[in-house]
């Protein structure tokens, strides 16, 4: 019998020995192995700066762009104000147009009535018509007169422009004041 190493046969030694051998060869990183890694691992170092540089521009980019949108934000809010003092000072404009239209018609308006429409009316103006419901509108133009002996009321309406919408809630106006007055309705629109 051969000689054992700790209780090993010298064969199993050698055949353990080659395993182990054959097996660390196969396992061994060789200097070229160990330099192609130490390159590959340099170019995911640079590749990782150049992304951590674009992550800082895409940081500032988007600061940036919500300062710009923190700004365009206020420009729209002045501007929407802006809109909202030019309307009530075109409405302001309009009423006072509308007024105008108004006072310049009243004198002539009755001449008119009488000539055209056969109607007698001695006196034209504005005025709140209020409803049994507690509501009201206003009649831009109001006057109760007489036509072939019977009562009318005429119900007006100016404005400048006179629009759609204008027309439509006159419209509305005269279905409202029909209901509330017995008489004949004589409706009129100047513009």
């Amino acid at each position: 019998m051969e000689h054992t190493l700790d209780g090993i046969s010298s064969e199993l030694y050698k055949a353990i020995v080659t395993v182990v051998d054959d097996r660390v060869r196969d396992i061994k990183v060789t200097r070229q192995d160990f330099d192609e890694l130490k390159d590959v691992v340099r170019e995911l170092a640079k590749a990782q700066k150049r992304t951590e540089g674009r992550v800082v521009e895409l940081a500032e980019a988007q600061k940036q762009t919500e300062t710009g949108l923190i700004a365009l934000t206020k420009e729209v809010r002045t501007l929407t104000r802006s809109h909202k003092e030019l309307q009530r000072q075109v409405g302001g404009i309009s009423n006072t147009i509308g007024y105008g239209l108004e006072d310049k018609a009243f004198p002539i308006l009755p001449d008119l009535l009488k000539r055209d429409f056969g109607i007698e009316v001695d006196k034209l103006y504005r005025r709140f018509l209020l409803y049994p419901d507690g509501k009201d509108d206003e009649a831009n133009i109001y006057g109760e007169g007489k036509r072939e002996g019977k009562k009318v009321y005429v119900i007006g309406e100016a404005k400048a422009p006179l629009g759609k919408r204008d027309v439509e809630r006159f419209l509305r106006m005269l279905k409202r004041v029909q209901a509330f007055l017995p008489d004949e309705l004589v409706p009129m629109l100047l513009t």
